[in-house]
């Protein structure tokens, strides 16, 4: 008898395992599907559709994990390239907070086309400013950011670039996913004439905003790159091979992004003001720069990693950036 329960309960969960699984393919496929409609729509600017063969938006979506329902912040949207994807890969049940800066509202007619293709659309709403201003704090379960952060990087600087990302992190909901993608800068270029981003200045960006980073994909590397070009050079087009990375907002990050916060506030007064103020740090001989803290110097301290900082992986293979394309051989661009 014990025997017969055992196998009857054995069947019911195979029976509701397939079950699930049906049900998560149908989801599958009829996100795909409205992604699809959404790309073929006659209402779609040429321009958009243009970019639509290299930027592989059924593939990124699945990479992220954006599921149908979610709330996905658009982060400097634009032309709503992926304003468009996001509103049909949540549907009509989830929404996308279409994010753009103070100074694209500036242009003429720009903050009234971008209405009119959040009402057309039906589930986005406009965000203009600064995110961390914007009162949607914990709100979003995934946020993407696509060719956005060198330009913040090489023309703002790094506290510039920290500063969108942080306001990101503060939107997304705990366990929330952030996507990034850019072009691939190399070293040695003049990536900000390039806009271009070395990788490894992206990953340290993300980890210093509080951020995991989790994942890393050439999924949008493109070999016939020449990352020496810059990416509105003609024989570049929309073609430019970018880096991919999926990070999250985990309770881990979060502990050893606290802790930076906590280092950037010391006073300059020494070894036992910075082990006061920082009962993780120790002395250390010297202003060390760390390579977590975006060029910020602790005063004569040097931090000591603790469990709780843990979630913050110490090195991740960044595949897509792994063999920068020249005219010549060139060493690596980095890692994210």
């Amino acid at each position: 008898m014990k025997q017969l329960r055992s196998i009857s309960w054995a069947l019911a969960a195979l029976v509701l395992g397939g079950m699930l699984g049906t049900a998560a393919q149908a989801q599958d496929n009829e996100q795909t599907e409205r992604i699809r409609a959404a790309l073929a729509s006659p209402e779609r600017s040429a321009e958009n559709k243009a970019r639509d063969e290299a930027r592989r938006p059924i593939q990124v979506i699945r990479f992220l994990g954006i599921e149908t329902g979610m709330t996905v912040l658009d982060v400097v949207a634009a032309g709503g390239w992926y304003t468009e994807v996001l509103s049909a890969a949540v549907g009509p049940s989830g929404k996308v907070l279409s994010h753009n800066p103070e100074f694209f509202a500036q242009r003429e007619g720009f903050v009234e086309a971008a209405q009119m293709r959040a009402d057309e659309l039906g589930n986005v709403e406009l965000v203009i400013g600064d995110i961390a201003d914007a009162g949607i704090d914990g709100q979003a379960d995934a946020a993407i950011s696509a060719l956005n952060l060198h330009d913040m990087y090489n023309s703002g600087g790094e506290q510039a670039a920290l500063s969108l990302l942080e306001g990101v992190y503060t939107a997304l909901k705990p366990g929330g996913v952030f996507g990034l993608i850019d072009h691939v800068g190399v070293e040695g270029e003049d990536n900000a004439e390039l806009h271009r981003m070395l990788p490894s200045d992206a990953r340290r960006l993300l980890i210093d905003a509080g951020f995991e980073v989790e994942s890393v994909s050439d999924l949008l590397e493109n070999p016939d790159d020449d990352h020496t070009l810059g990416v509105r050079d003609p024989s570049v087009g929309t073609r430019t091979g970018s880096c991919s990375a999926r990070a999250s907002r985990t309770e881990g990050a979060a502990n050893a992004r606290r802790l930076r916060h906590h280092r950037r506030a010391a006073p300059r007064d020494g070894a036992a003001a910075c082990v006061e103020r920082h009962p993780l740090a120790v002395p250390a001989a010297g202003r060390l720069d760390h390579r977590g803290g975006g060029g910020l110097r602790a005063p004569a301290c040097r931090r000591r990693r603790p469990a709780a900082a843990a979630g913050v992986r110490a090195r991740v293979k960044y595949p897509c950036a792994s063999t920068p394309r020249r005219h010549s051989s060139v060493g690596r661009a980095g890692v994210l």
